[in-house]
């Protein structure tokens, strides 16, 4: 039998021994082991690294999110048609009058440079911005849809898309939008909702309304002129809202007082600057007054008054691929060829006539894809800008879709 003292002390002795083996004493203290310097550099490499990863993931997942909203606000739009079609037995059309009150309740007369979302705004559930907007009390002896009283100040979420910084500005400056309707694929006199009689790019065509699109100045009509059918016709898309007046992108700004565009509207890429694609060329300079119709000049107004009919601010063309540039005539605030432009990856949304949204590609089959001779507008038959042109058109007799 083994002696119990023994054994305890062999015990102490192996406790005494892996304590010195495990510890080392300097001066006393007992050395605990830790990370080293490199290994913790080490580690925090690693974990940049994974952050560095997974940002980038974690912004596409936030633009995808932007884009599913921005995609709901056009159907909104496409789908507030409906309901105005249902009402009035017609779509809204561009230039519509509000008449207003002075202080003095002297009724004084609209200017009919209002657009397609004001009378829009009670079917996209905006029917107390609506009412404010027609009761307006003004100071001035007319009326227009830029004038700064406040029921024309602040953003309304509805007609904004979250992936433009510009939805996400003050309360204080005019409304913007980011919802632009469909002037199809004509450009000539298309302020008018007009086509051209053979006439240059000097001046206004005596012509009657163009049956190319749905929204057309001072007339209004139904879904029955839409013989291509509404799942094939495109009403409604996107911009990006200019911060200012000055400012040279090409998603934003307009190049003035551009001729031949009718002839070859190519001619639209050459104001583009060689040096950064994104931008107008250095070589324009900012137009004063809002005036489009100086040669050379620029200036920024995609998007930048919701209210404004006129159709550099509030309208786009199935002319040029989205993301295109903008190009105007030589008239003040007339007609030219207006691009759908977003911030999104690759391409803009659109809401058909059926109240469905697609997304098209910036290489979307159009006058500068896919086409082996420079197309020109035509006042009836099918288009001659591609598939972008045919989906504009509401009754070219195409058989083509998204």
């Amino acid at each position: 039998m083994r002696n119990p003292t023994r054994i305890l002390a062999c015990s102490i002795d192996s406790v005494i021994t892996e304590c010195v083996k495990s510890g080392n004493s300097r001066g006393g203290r007992k050395l605990i082991s830790a990370f080293t310097l490199v290994e913790l550099l080490v580690v925090i490499a690693i974990i940049g690294v994974l952050i560095a990863l997974l940002l980038p993931a974690v912004q596409a997942a936030r633009e995808a999110a932007r884009r599913m909203q921005c995609a709901n606000h056009v159907k909104q739009c496409a789908l507030g048609m409906h309901n105005y079609h249902d009402v009035n037995n017609s779509l809204p059309n561009v230039g519509t009058k509000i008449p207003a009150k002075k202080a003095d309740g002297t009724q004084i007369p609209g200017n009919d440079d209002w657009g397609i979302l004001y009378p829009l705004l009670p079917f996209i559930e905006q029917q107390p911005r609506f009412d404010e907007l027609k009761n307006q009390i003004v100071n001035n002896d007319y009326f227009y849809a830029s004038d700064a009283y406040k029921p024309q100040l602040g953003n309304i979420p509805a007609i904004l898309c979250p992936s433009d910084p510009q939805s996400r500005v003050s309360e204080t400056t005019p409304c913007l939008t980011n919802m632009v309707i469909s002037m199809a694929d004509f450009i000539w006199n298309n302020y008018e909702g007009k086509v051209s009689v053979n006439v240059g790019d000097a001046g206004f065509a005596a012509a009657p309304y163009s049956d190319r699109a749905l929204f057309v100045r001072t007339k209004w009509v139904g879904f029955a002129a839409c013989s291509d059918g509404t799942s094939n016709t495109i009403v409604v898309s996107e911009t990006c809202a200019a911060r200012q007046f000055d400012e040279r992108n090409i998603k934003t700004s307009v190049a003035a007082c551009m001729t031949g565009l009718m002839s070859n509207p190519l001619n639209c890429f050459t104001k583009i600057d060689a040096n950064d694609r994104k931008m107008l060329s250095s070589t324009l300079t900012i137009t004063g007054n809002g005036n489009l119709g100086t040669s050379n000049t620029y200036r920024a107004v995609r998007g930048k008054i919701a209210w404004i009919g006129y159709n550099a601010w509030t309208t786009f063309n199935t002319v040029l691929p989205p993301n295109s540039p903008n190009c105007h005539s030589c008239y003040t605030y007339g007609f030219g060829i207006m691009s759908a432009a977003s911030y999104h990856s690759g391409g803009v949304n659109v809401g058909l006539l059926d109240g469905s949204v697609r997304f098209v590609s910036d290489t979307v089959n159009s006058v500068s894809t896919g086409l082996t001779s420079v197309p020109k507008e035509v006042s009836s038959g099918p288009s001659e800008f591609g598939v972008w042109g045919a989906m504009g058109s509401i009754n070219g007799g195409e058989s083509t879709t998204l």
